[in-house]
């Protein structure tokens, strides 16, 4: 063999050698970065988890008006079976004829606010003082009777109604200054119009309820309303099945206006 082949063949095999020992190097050092990625994502605390990140469960707010009634009790067990707070904008007049279901409500975590004294809008809307009075009187029925304090309001047929054109402005500016807010809806059943159904009803919901973020249903408790007990359930289980949780209406982040 000559000098120059024995040089060919010793480069090849350190060649060989050093390619391996590479190789060697480079699948240590992938083992230790995949064992450094492993620990990483297993040890990481929740709390690192960005700020805003889409693991937040989405909130609905239900909301009852025109209550207590003689098929409030019944909604009160419905909500306990489920474990979940409702908000209900009550009727003053009512109120005083159904003291122990206002007590119920309160003590079973929900939140109870102002909608009107008589819901007759001859009488309420016909000034902002007119107005003013009417929602007081409920506020303070509230505050004596069951040593509460509303943080909200509903107007009767909602914020963008014709009556309160010329004074809306003032009236909202007056009870701010009491700490109190107005509430509208963004999502709502329609079981106060026309001969609403279990299925009209529920309809109506999922129109809207996956369209809006944290969207807040109006729902009507009063005696007429037994087609909207009747879908309580179903509406309840609608939103349970995409996953979201439920809040009063005041735990919401800013609270529902129409056209915002």
């Amino acid at each position: 063999m000559t000098e120059n082949k024995k040089k060919m063949i010793c480069l090849a095999g350190l060649t060989l050698l050093t390619a391996a020992a590479i190789l060697g190097f480079e699948r240590k050092q992938v083992k230790r970065y995949t064992e450094t990625l492993s620990v990483n994502v297993t040890t990481q605390p929740a709390s690192a988890v960005p700020k805003g990140a889409a693991t937040s469960q989405p909130v609905v707010y239900l909301t009852f008006d025109d209550g207590p009634s003689c098929l409030t009790q019944q909604y009160l067990d419905i909500l306990k079976k489920h474990d979940i707070p409702a908000t209900f904008f009550l009727i003053g007049q009512q109120v005083e004829e159904m003291p122990e279901v206002v007590e119920r409500e309160l003590k079973e975590g929900h939140e109870v606010g102002v909608h009107t004294y008589t819901h007759e809008s001859c009488d309420i809307y016909q000034s902002c003082e007119a107005y003013y009075e009417d929602v007081h009187k409920v506020k303070d029925l509230l505050e004596e009777k069951f040593r509460y304090q509303p943080k909200l309001w509903r107007f009767p047929w909602g914020s963008a109604n014709c009556y309160i054109r010329s004074y809306k402005e003032e009236i909202v500016e007056r009870l701010h200054e009491e700490k109190m807010e107005f509430a509208d809806w963004n999502v709502s059943a329609e079981d106060s119009v026309g001969h609403p159904g279990v299925e009209s009803i529920l309809a109506n919901v999922k129109k809207d309820a996956f369209r809006v973020q944290d969207p807040v249903v109006l729902m009507h408790d009063s005696g007429s309303n037994r087609a909207t007990l009747d879908s309580l359930e179903a509406v309840i289980t609608m939103f349970e099945e995409k996953g979201y949780r439920f809040q009063t209406l005041s735990q919401r982040k800013t609270c529902c206006h129409f056209g915002e």
